[in-house]
């Protein structure tokens, strides 16, 4: 199905996220953490599964890797986390990608008052990144805070809050899906203020434009002949479908970005608390 045809045709059938998936070290562990610091509940486990040809062309693994358990959780009102233990005879990476690299990824959580929840995760231990919180105080995403957080077993979650909204969001564009669409009570959570997973982002190689108008497909590149635009997650740049910026404003947004995550507190594009 092409592109245009899944939009005015197949994207009936799709919903909002479901889940997002992480592998762990210890699950039991993981479902320990989750439930004592963010307020899970874990109403949903099943496995093993063994290793064979089904588990291999089911998840892309080898052939003798097998699945322990597989633990649903749910936090607030947001779509699931699911948490998986494997065990991997042929090989298996034991460190986690940083934030930097290919697949290096976190889960962030909607607060309404970041100090308040940032104050209950450094009360119940939780590694917190010294940058932070911190607002960005310029470009289209002028107006969110965030904090990030390492969990035991070197993953990264993330709080941001936008209580006024981003500057982005004007009448012209079409704003992204905020977790306060359902609703400001927190419910299933320990953390005050938490409603929701606001987003989840994963860092991917850029595109190489060139292979993707050739219509080919390559990993290298991470892109498609259907998807030509690889993308990370940006500064708060336009969303699918919105008026778009010019080349050169986006990169000034990404650059001030990245200035803010090296310098936090400069009075360039971001105001700690």
């Amino acid at each position: 199905m092409r592109r245009v045809e899944f939009l005015t045709k197949g994207a009936a059938a799709l919903g909002a996220v479901d889940h997002v998936g992480m592998t762990v070290p210890d699950i039991s562990h993981a479902i320990e953490w989750f439930e004592d610091v963010l307020g899970a509940v874990a109403p949903l486990s099943f496995g093993p599964f063994p290793a064979g040809p089904f588990v291999a062309s089911v998840v892309d693994v080898a052939e003798t890797t097998s699945i322990d358990q597989i633990t649903m959780l749910r936090i607030g009102h947001s779509a699931n986390i699911e948490l998986f233990q494997y065990t991997a005879p042929g090989g298996q990476r034991h460190d986690m990608p940083k934030n930097s690299d290919w697949s290096g990824h976190h889960v962030a959580f909607y607060v309404t008052d970041i100090d308040t929840a940032v104050e209950y995760m450094v009360e119940k231990g939780v590694r917190t990144m010294p940058a932070g919180p911190f607002t960005l105080t310029q470009g289209p995403a002028a107006g969110q805070t965030i904090q990030y957080f390492q969990t035991p077993w070197g993953g990264y979650i993330e709080f941001i809050s936008y209580p006024g909204g981003m500057a982005y969001q004007v009448p012209s564009v079409k704003p992204l899906w905020s977790p306060k669409l359902n609703g400001t009570e927190s419910v299933v959570t320990n953390v005050p203020g938490l409603l929701d997973s606001s987003s989840t982002c994963i860092r991917a190689p850029l595109c190489n434009r060139s292979a993707c108008s050739a219509g080919g497909t390559d990993r290298t590149s991470n892109c498609s002949s259907t998807h030509p635009r690889s993308r990370t997650k940006p500064s708060g740049g336009t969303p699918t479908g919105a008026a778009t910026t010019s080349r050169s404003t986006s990169a000034t947004s990404r650059k001030a970005w990245s200035t803010c995550r090296r310098r936090p507190g400069r009075s360039c594009s971001v105001r700690s608390h």
